[in-house]
């Protein structure tokens, strides 16, 4: 996944278990332990490099990411609304 590829290349932010991912075309990933749902996923649970993207700012809120931020337990996002 070439997509993916090149977010990985452009991270911003990580920490030992919270890792994200923001381009400039507004994409958004983010990855690592999701223990407490700080990953934007609606889950609970590790999410793998290959399952990080976060669609639903685009899909559903037609939003794109401006700045990301992360620690251990919690995820920000900046958008362009």
């Amino acid at each position: 996944r070439e997509e993916m590829s090149d977010l990985a290349s452009q991270a911003e932010e990580e920490t030992e278990e919270n890792k994200l991912d923001n381009s400039e075309e507004g994409r958004f990933m983010c990855w690592g332990c999701g223990e407490f749902g700080q990953h934007c996923h609606g889950q609970t649970k590790e999410v793998s490099f290959a399952d990080g993207l976060v669609s639903k700012f685009s899909q559903q809120y037609n939003m794109r990411i401006k700045l990301v931020g992360c620690g251990a337990s919690h995820t920000i996002a900046v958008t362009s609304k």
